[in-house]
């Protein structure tokens, strides 16, 4: 398990599966508002939207415990830098905005494209969730409103 401390730290903690810390580093930014995250549980990797910059970073968690990252260079057509929503599916990063656009973010080229489906107001908090769900060999996006309205928007994506 990864956690980011959040509050401005740069340093992020690596604990085993009982939870014993196993070590930790530094990270090329603080940890602050806005910033999201997801994993790719298939290769072991981990992505973080920094909150701010809305820069990208991969996190490879080795088999050992060890932590390595490396930024990766989004296109200039990047959604906006305060994510309030991430998520891992299909080989894509799912992420929904602060002004209500959903892209979807191919990590290994950095192409960034905008869904054609789009929520039809502007999520403003942390609170809100993106969670990508493929059971059934049909993609969905779960979005979860943080704004007391109790909506949950279900999005066909494939």
């Amino acid at each position: 398990m990864v956690y980011l401390p959040g509050g401005g730290s740069n340093i992020a903690y690596i604990y085993a599966t009982d939870g014993t810390l196993k070590t930790q580093i530094t990270l090329p930014e603080e940890v602050r508002s806005y910033t999201c995250t997801a994993y790719d549980p298939e290769n072991r990797e981990a992505y973080v939207i920094f909150g701010g910059s809305g820069n990208l970073y991969s996190f490879l968690i080795s088999s050992n415990g060890k932590l390595t990252y490396s930024k990766v260079a989004l296109s200039p057509a990047s959604p906006t830098a305060y994510p309030i929503g991430l998520d891992f599916g299909d080989n894509y990063l799912w992420i929904i905005g602060r002004g209500g656009g959903i892209h979807r973010i191919d990590p290994y080229t950095g192409i960034v494209e905008a869904l054609s489906i789009q929520p039809p107001y502007y999520p403003l908090s942390e609170g809100d969730r993106l969670v990508y769900v493929n059971t059934t060999g049909t993609a969905y996006l779960y979005h979860v409103r943080e704004d007391g309205t109790s909506e949950v928007w279900k999005i066909r994506v494939s």
